[in-house]
């Protein structure tokens, strides 16, 4: 049986992942000691994918409408520190989604579900300023996801699980007008997933040094190993990313 209401729930989870750094090339030009940038941030997430969880495949296609309606809470941010050619960062992201309507359960007919999501994701990371305006970056990410689904007259059952991941690739900043700069990043993971790569494109505009906004494009391809997990999933996600930058 393929169901796309309990699949698509859990993908919108799974799409709430990393945006990588927000420095400018500005920062690099005016360096003269340590440098700080703080982003909060949003992606407005398209979904499409397939999912088998609980024994049961199902095609996930859902836009950015439908996870704000799951949407319960979220944190996410980014943070980055760095000095000379070399910065770190750490980007933190916390979600909770719930969502209830009928399913159809095989032997039993349409029966009341409720699920329930806690999904972290952190982001560990450096990069590298190599030559003018392209940097090597890597790190390591990891993924946890807490399901739990009840079914009237059924019972409950929960499943949780945890990935890691490393990652490498590069990123181009460059500013190419007085208050505008660009942010081209790429990169493939490696690890728990059998597949994993990131592109995203970012416009960048100063209202002053310190104050900015972010907005751009990105996509996410993952793909995680089944094996010995009670998860099995590919997914594509993309959309609008938009975040305000604090710079010191």
């Amino acid at each position: 049986m393929r169901s796309s209401w309990g699949g698509a729930l859990v993908a919108v989870a799974l799409g709430l992942v990393a945006l990588p750094a927000h420095l400018t090339a500005q920062d690099f030009r005016d360096d003269k000691g340590w440098r700080f940038a703080a982003t909060p941030w949003m992606w407005l997430i398209n979904l499409d994918g397939d999912l088998t969880l609980f024994g049961r495949e199902a095609d996930v296609e859902i836009d950015t409408g439908e996870i704000l309606d799951a949407l319960e809470f979220a944190w996410m941010s980014h943070l980055e520190v760095g000095k000379g050619n070399v910065g770190f960062f750490i980007e933190p992201i916390i979600a909770k989604l719930g969502s209830d309507g009928t399913v159809q359960v095989p032997g039993v007919g349409p029966t009341e579900a409720e699920v329930d999501i806690d999904q972290v994701m952190l982001d560990l990371g450096g990069a590298y300023r190599v030559a003018g305006p392209f940097e090597v970056v890597g790190g390591a990410r990891y993924f946890s996801l807490d399901l739990t689904t009840q079914l009237e007259g059924i019972g409950e059952e929960s499943r949780d699980s945890g990935w890691w991941n490393g990652f490498v690739g590069g990123r181009i900043r460059s500013d190419f007008a007085d208050r505008w700069g660009v942010l081209l990043h790429g990169d493939v993971g490696f690890g728990e997933s059998e597949s994993n790569y990131m592109t995203m494109g970012v416009l960048q505009y100063r209202f002053s040094p310190r104050w900015g906004v972010d907005f751009g494009y990105k996509w996410l391809h993952d793909e995680i190993d089944p094996e010995g997990r009670r998860v099995d999933w590919t997914s594509d996600w993309f959309g609008g990313v938009v975040g305000v930058t604090i710079r010191r």
